[in-house]
């Protein structure tokens, strides 16, 4: 229940919180310097109220509200309760007060949505006229401008320049590769995604491998103790038979005994942090600087080219078997990768254990499929997700490395021993690796760590789940061209997959890419052969500038007026005609084996010519090399699409395409794999195929 102290200059609302240390988390608001006490009862009540529908992970916003309402009902003079006009004064001048700050216009609009929920509890406890109207904004305004975009993607608001050394280079503010084909443009652009996602996630798998040496390492050093020993030397407060402490430097295997102990006195409740002020207030028996020591023969034994830090208490804990908070985030972002369904919110926050024991995740030993399932409060359902071989080497590395903390909270009779991730805290165990953001810059953070792989890649790139889960979706768009599966792949419906992730952000891409290239074809017919053309235009040399010429004279193929401009002004043979009639007709492919198999092997052998050559349009048949091997991937996709996995949209076009010949199809598609060698053989000396 949240319960809120007023001081003379603080509200301070703490409520109960399982993952916290002490049990509570509070937030403190600056109360109203002219406020009465009875003026702060009345918002605390109201913020209180709102609260009471909401869920505890909702509580900061409705305190971002609250500190709106302080900052812009400066006044202790409030009107009465039934005095609409000087009310709607009030509520007027806050919200213009709320605009006029100097913040984004998304938090801008959050923060009053936030107020305005404080305002209408206001309204229903009687402090203001019903009649008052609140000034309505919807939280998620601006939701479709502001849509996750993929890794290396990230948008930057830019102010207008006032004066010229505001202005930026051409570099900053130009559109690049317009003069790339659209279809070369997407699948590179496709193809940039799948390598940086790669990039990320072996990066990641790297992390956790290295993660897995080191526990391997101190597993294997607490193993090479004799067994009865391990069962004596506790009993002794660590001494031996001799009366010597097992840590002390004339034993060779002080550093073993010394994991061992802190494994021990950690899973029996005697410690709840790792450090050396706490081994040393528990009198584990060596002095500070014994252990100290120590410590530093711990971190030079593991292997440190992720953890790379100072301070070796982590490397103490990775040598014992326990996890950190940024061991958790990288799990969490592995998990996002490859079950991009689990929202990052849930994954982080999943219980692996229900209240009877029973576990979340379900091993079927006939089929080697693991099933992982995590809540969705609101839809009173639970997600699910089949994990893949790293998905569950992942898992069961957290369900090992954190028993001793399950056992832990198990026994305080602290639900948090129901939670997948448990890890070793700065103040002991915790629950909410979340907390720390993958982003930060801060040295130890987990992009510090993962810079070492990250450093070559050409943009930074966000490593924040929901960054990555995007990308998986925007992925699976591309290279199906369906909602559909790209929803089902993130297992939202095709409305929230439309709004939050997938198209809104493309859609903005490429319309304003699309909008930059007619823009551009003005701007470079308008400014052809004047000095400042290549200033005027998006291209940073003149060899892109003449890829775009080459492009527009390519498409300038009509009879429009642009078309004839464009023709008359770039082109190299300005004498020669103007107009170009089109050209339009029928294709008619007769399915045979030898038919198919020579437009594969004709493929094969375009794909090694320069892109240029590719989409150059032949003036007789106004084809392009890549427009016929679009034709023979088309005809190979037909032939061994899987009716019962393919989508409706492409089960429609085999049907229109194969008809009653699917069959006919499928058969010589699987001759004509057979002749491709002899093809192949016949443009294997070709310059260029015919």
């Amino acid at each position: 229940m949240l319960t809120c102290q007023i001081t003379d200059n603080t509200l301070i609302f703490e409520w109960p919180e399982n993952a916290a240390v002490k049990g509570t988390q509070t937030h403190r608001c600056k109360r109203g310097k002219h406020h009465t006490l009875k003026q702060s009862k009345i918002l605390v009540q109201c913020v209180i109220n709102v609260c009471s529908r909401l869920s505890p992970s909702s509580y900061n916003a409705v305190f971002k509200g609250l500190d709106v309402i302080i900052a812009t009902l400066t006044t202790d003079v409030w009107p009465t309760h039934n005095d609409t006009y000087q009310w709607q004064n009030i509520v007027v001048t806050m919200f213009e007060k709320t605009l006029k700050r100097s913040l984004p216009l998304e938090t801008k609009i959050t923060y009053w949505y936030q107020a305005q929920r404080i305002l209408k509890e206001l309204s229903r406890a009687g402090a203001i006229p019903p009649s008052v109207t609140i000034p309505h904004t919807k939280n998620n305004i601006r939701l479709g401008e502001n849509a996750t975009p993929p890794i290396g993607y990230n948008g930057k608001k830019i102010k207008a320049a006032k004066l010229p050394e505001d202005i930026l280079p051409k570099k900053f503010i130009i559109e690049r590769d317009l003069h790339k084909p659209d279809d070369i443009y997407l699948s590179e652009f496709k193809s940039e995604l799948e390598s940086s996602i790669n990039i990320v996630s072996d990066s990641l798998n790297n992390y956790w491998e290295e993660m897995l040496k080191t526990h391997a390492i101190g597993k294997s050093l607490i193993d090479s103790l004799p067994i009865q020993e391990r069962e004596i030397v506790p009993r002794n407060n660590g001494l031996d038979d001799n009366g010597v402490h097992v840590c002390s430097p004339s034993n060779t295997a002080a550093l073993p005994w010394l994991l061992f102990l802190i494994k021990n006195m950690f899973e029996s409740g005697q410690i709840s942090e790792l450090s050396v002020r706490e081994l040393h207030r528990k009198k584990i028996g060596v002095s500070k600087k014994r252990i100290t020591a120590l410590f530093q023969q711990a971190k030079k034994i593991c292997p440190t080219k992720y953890l790379n830090r100072s301070v070796a208490s982590e490397h103490v804990s990775r040598l014992i078997g326990t996890l950190s908070a940024l061991d958790c985030n990288a799990a969490i972002a592995i998990l996002v990768i490859n079950n991009p369904s689990f929202t990052p919110e849930a994954i982080s926050k999943a219980d692996l254990y229900m209240e009877n024991g029973d576990c979340y995740l379900q091993l079927d030993t006939d089929n080697g499929h693991a099933r992982f399932s995590i809540s969705k409060p609101r839809a009173l359902s639970r997600k699910v997700s089949y994990l893949n071989k790293i998905s569950r080497t992942v898992v069961s590395t957290i369900v090992d490395c954190t028993f001793s903390f399950r056992c832990f909270f198990k026994e305080r009779g602290d639900r948090n021993w129901r939670r997948l991730f448990l890890y070793m805290g700065s103040r002991g165990p915790a629950t909410n690796p979340k907390k720390n953001s993958n982003n930060s810059i801060k040295k130890g953070s987990l992009r510090s760590r993962l810079s070492v792989d990250l450093a070559n890649h050409k943009t930074s790139i966000d490593l924040s789940p929901r960054a990555l889960r995007a990308t998986q979706g925007i992925i699976a768009f591309l290279r199906t061209g369906s909602l559909a599966v790209a929803a089902m792949v993130l297992g939202n419906t095709i409305d929230v997959t439309e709004t939050n992730y997938v198209p809104r952000w493309l859609v903005k891409r490429f319309a304003n890419r699309t909008h930059r290239i007619l823009t551009q074809k003005l701007i470079v017919v308008a400014t052809h052969g004047y000095p400042w053309a290549l200033d005027a235009s998006d291209f940073l040399t003149s060899d892109y500038l003449h890829l775009f010429i080459v492009r527009i004279l390519e498409e300038a193929t009509g009879n429009d007026p642009f078309a004839v401009i464009a023709r008359r002004r770039l082109s190299a043979n300005a004498h020669t005609t103007t107009s170009i009639p089109p050209k339009t007709g029928d294709l008619y492919l007769r399915i045979h084996s030898s038919i198919l198999a020579a437009l594969y092997s004709y493929d094969k052998k375009v794909s090694d010519m320069p892109q240029e050559e590719q989409f150059r349009i032949h003036p007789t048949t106004n084809l392009s090399h890549q427009s016929v091997c679009s034709i023979a991937k088309l005809f190979k996709s037909i032939a061994e699409i899987d009716i019962d996995t393919a989508s409706e949209a492409d089960f429609q076009v085999a049907l229109i395409l194969g008809g009653d010949c699917l069959d006919e199809m499928k058969a010589a598609h699987q001759q004509a794999l057979l002749e491709v060698p002899y093809y192949d053989s016949v443009f294997i000396n070709a310059q260029h195929p015919k």
